[in-house]
């Protein structure tokens, strides 16, 4: 019988999802029991020290077929001493949670599966790592994870890992690599594949293990469960077949950071991030995805000799002069970043560097940019904090404390604040985190906002740095709309005051003024300085100059 295999193009861009939410409150990830694997149990954190727990993590189930037969597992069944044996059939050692996982991983844990059980390969039939949701309201949601699946030199590893998204009417899938990866025999009947197109890392090793970001949108309807994870078998991506090379565990992945979240195709009014080309530098050109780039093949003008060229990643703009080196570019090598790819540039010494780029068509009005911005601490007093700092026109957020700056390090006619950051190690596991750096700024009727981050080898008291102090890796930044000039104009040429004693409303400043119930009926209309008895209730209060003010009457 020929399989019946449904495709679904995939249209997001990978990397940064065009999607915007209405508020905070629309991210329901708090429903996902230990999202990113950092739980031994309930309110125990896994511990600091890197070790690697063998184990089913907490808060999820899996699902092990093995020649047909479903194998139970669960937290009774954990062994974290040897090899785990579930009906009989050794699954080994290698799967759990640790924190060899070197990129793009939330906290300090990830969760891995490798096994391969004898004679045959990782799955033998399948396997599933999964957590149920009941309740949710029917609606749209969006489902997001981080998922890495691995190569071994010249035999790759990719077989059928996936994350996917289930309901009782729907089943979506989403494959680690490429559509043309897969063979119609390695995809699965039933469910509703979409490709979020990575390439394999280039080695074996968590070096170059990045974790990329998967995600899914899934309708869930009235009484429905929502259940989400990742799934693998031993099936073989580019022909279909059965694996037969049991030490090669085909089909290992690791995965962690998951998210859930409302989901809206209209976007939220006050995101303007839209407006940024190449916000989190996930592109190459327009259209053009980065999906090849690891840590050792970062996306630069050049590999050898200084950078000359004002180099910048699409999308934006540079200005420096005096770069020694090549160290800039793109690629994965930072945590806590949006999506798979951050920026980075240092050199020795540090030139007094801006990356910007220029928005126009903005509506007046007040607006919040923000970033995330690493800076290493050396540790022993050798920080690499410098001048470094997000600008939005004149307005500027800087890294550091207000106390690590003076009036050699400070520019004229920039307005400062100070976000008080010392850094994060160079660490590829504990360290190199990106921090939130934001700054609001007033744009007028036509005005060109420009934004982007400054840095330099400044340090205070008139002194340079002869190191390459200066240095920072950037990610995510997003622009918000806060307030209308109306709305900005109204609140700086109000004049009417109010007073509410004993149940009396006086309004000043005003030549008269009407006073509404909250459900509009008028219950009083005064002159200035007359009192008006109001019951207890809010009422809306309206003057003859046109201001209009909320009132309670306790």
């Amino acid at each position: 019988m020929k399989k019946m295999v449904t495709r679904k193009l995939f249209c997001v861009v990978i990397g940064f999802l065009l999607v915007s939410f209405n508020s905070k409150a629309d991210d329901l990830t708090s429903l996902i029991v230990n999202p990113s694997f950092e739980l031994e149990s309930e309110g125990t954190n896994l511990p600091v020290a890197a070790t690697t727990v063998r184990f089913l993590p907490y808060g999820w189930s899996h699902k092990v077929t093995y020649n047909g037969n479903e194998i139970p597992w669960n937290v009774n069944e954990n062994n974290a001493a040897g090899s785990e044996t579930l009906g009989g059939i050794s699954l080994g050692q290698s799967y759990g949670v640790n924190q060899s996982v070197q990129k793009a991983k939330d906290g300090l844990y990830s969760c891995f599966m490798a096994a391969a059980p004898s004679p045959a390969p990782v799955a033998a039939t399948s396997f599933e790592l999964y957590q149920e949701i009941p309740g949710l309201a029917p609606g749209k949601y969006l489902v997001k994870c981080k998922l890495v699946a691995f190569h071994n030199g010249t035999t790759p590893k990719l077989t059928t890992q996936r994350f996917f998204a289930t309901t009782a009417s729907a089943n979506i899938v989403q494959y680690f690599g490429k559509e043309a990866d897969y063979h119609v025999d390695a995809l699965t009947s039933g469910e509703t594949n979409t490709f979020a197109g990575w390439d394999l890392p280039t080695a074996d090793g968590d070096a170059d293990g990045v974790l990329k970001p998967m995600s899914i949108v899934i309708e869930v309807k009235a009484g429905e469960t929502l259940r989400f994870g990742i799934k693998t078998n031993n099936t073989l991506a580019n022909t279909g077949a059965v694996a037969t090379d049991a030490a090669n565990n085909t089909g290992w992945f690791k995965v962690d950071d998951f998210h859930l979240n409302t989901y809206s195709e209209t976007p939220a009014p006050n995101d303007y991030t839209y407006k940024i080309t190449n916000p989190s530098f996930e592109l190459l050109s327009e259209g053009v995805k980065n999906t090849t780039h690891n840590n050792s093949n970062a996306h630069r003008s050049a590999t050898t000799g200084d950078a000359s060229d004002n180099w910048a990643p699409y999308g934006w703009s540079a200005s420096f002069t005096g770069f020694k080196g090549n160290s800039y570019g793109v690629n994965p090598d930072g945590n806590d970043i949006d999506g798979g790819f951050c920026m980075w540039v240092q050199s020795n010494p540090f030139p007094t560097y801006e990356l910007y780029q220029d928005i126009t068509g903005l509506p007046a009005g007040d607006y919040k940019l923000t970033c995330r911005m690493w800076v290493q601490d050396a540790g022993a007093g050798k920080t690499r904090v410098t001048t470094q700092r997000l600008f939005a026109n004149k307005n500027v957020q800087y890294f550091s404390s207000e106390t690590d700056q003076d009036e050699t390090t400070l520019t004229s006619g920039e307005s400062n604040t100070f976000a008080g950051y010392v850094g994060t190690t160079n660490n590829s596991t504990t360290g190199r985190i990106l921090l939130p750096l934001s700054v609001d700024v007033t744009i007028g009727a036509s005005e060109t906002l420009r934004i982007g981050v400054k840095s330099g080898n400044l340090v205070a008291a008139g002194k340079t740095a002869d190191t390459n102090a200066g240095l920072m890796k950037l990610d995510d930044f997003r622009l918000t709309f806060l307030e209308s000039s109306t709305a900005l104009n109204n609140a700086k040429t109000m004049k009417a005051t109010f007073s509410v004693v004993n149940g009396k409303l006086t309004v000043e400043g005003a030549d008269a003024y009407q006073v509404y119930s909250i459900n509009g009926v008028k219950v009083a209309d005064a002159k200035s300085s007359e009192s008006v008895n109001l019951a207890t209730g809010i009422y809306v209060v309206k003057t003859t100059n046109g201001e209009v003010f909320k009132v309670i009457v306790k």
